[in-house]
Order: structure tokens, then sequence, then C-alpha cells
């Protein structure tokens, strides 16, 4: 194994600069986390969250209304990149149900109808960036109705309501940078009955064009 001479502890390169590397015989790259895996990001105060701070009812499948959503504004400037998702304390809903992530595109602003019960922020707590260009609401409308994209989770080990005597068991979602949303593009949540509720969360990096 040969190694590339490089230097001790944590380092800020100006753009351009070249870093560091480590090669494998085979020239591959070696890699390791040297922090958490979204530490930089947030650090520079690039990773925001946001959440139901209430239960909120899913659209049934997939229409012009979306619950839950993550819009990316037009005039953003940046890329939204989604990092985690999922949600807790499920109300209602047969067993054999689903909860899915859907997402549209359109080239006029979307329609926030409602902001109620939403929270959102940076992760990078006390931060440079307080608030990302990333909007979250509660309940929003499309020209065009969502289209799905991935099944987020089936309710056939959660029935009907949610435990009584016990905690239930948040559904985390790592996308790890999988979902790219551009300016004017955003994700919702849906489910296969309008009766599915519980708290709902996202986790993105933003990135500028």
């Amino acid at each position: 194994m040969s190694f590339l001479r490089g230097n001790e502890g944590l380092r800020r390169l100006a753009a351009g600069v070249k870093g560091i590397a480590r090669l494998g015989l085979t020239s591959e790259l070696m890699t390791a986390d040297g922090h958490g895996r979204y530490t930089d990001p947030s650090m520079k105060g690039n990773v925001f969250w946001g959440v139901s701070t209430s239960a909120i009812t899913l659209a049934n499948g997939a229409s012009t209304s979306s619950t839950f959503t993550l819009y990316n504004p037009l005039n953003s400037g940046k890329l939204l990149s989604l990092l985690f998702t999922g949600y807790m304390n499920l109300s209602g809903g047969p067993a054999g149900g689903y909860i899915t992530l859907t997402q549209n595109y359109q080239i006029t602003t979307i329609t926030g109808t409602s902001t109620a019960n939403v929270k959102q922020g940076s992760c990078g707590i006390g931060g440079p960036s307080p608030m990302g260009a990333g909007q979250v609401y509660s309940a929003s409308t499309w020209a065009t109705n969502m289209t799905f994209l991935f099944p987020l989770a089936s309710l056939w080990s959660i029935g009907t309501s949610p435990a009584t005597n016990g905690i239930n068991t948040p559904c985390t979602v790592e996308t790890g940078g999988l979902i790219t949303i551009y300016p004017g593009g955003g994700l919702g949540m849906a489910a296969s009955t309008g009766s599915v509720g519980g708290n709902f969360f996202w986790h993105w990096e933003e990135i500028a064009l």
C-alpha cells in the first residue's frame, strides 16, 4: 500500500487546491470517515431539518394535493439533496396499506396551502444559516398530479392503530443524497388510505448551483 504525504488534523482547503489521498496497490482510493458522515456540511450550515409538530393526515394516493411537502423554490439557486425522511406515531389505515414518497416538478410556484403544524431549521444549531432555501409545508397544491417515487413502508406490521401500551418505533429511511430536488421540484408523502396520519420529517443538504 502506498500513501501520499498528508497532515494530521482538520484542514480547510481553498477552492481548486488539491488535497491529500490514500491509494491501494491497485490504485484504488482508500477512504474512511474521519468524522460523522454529515459533519462537514452540517458544520458549514448546509444541512436542514423539517418536521411536523403534530399529526398530519396523508393525502390518499397521487393527486394534485400533497401533504408534508419539501419544496425547492424556483429562484433558490440551490439543489436540495435528501438525506433522511420518515415518520412516527402512525394512526389509522388498514393492515396491508402503504406509505410512499411522491414527487413533482413544475415551472410555476406551487401553492403552499398550509404551514400549520410544521417547523424547520438548521442542523448546525447556532450556526451561520438558521433557515435554508427549502420550504416545508403541511399541505400544498400542484398544477398536475404528484407521482409515486418509491415506497417508504408497509402497514402490515402496524395494524389499524398505534400501540397503546408501548413505544411506537419510528420509521427512518436514509436516502443519503440519492434524491436531488432541483429548483421548482418537490417531494411529498401519500398513503393508500386517507386515514393514515403521523409525525413526519425531512433532513436535507443544500448545495449551491
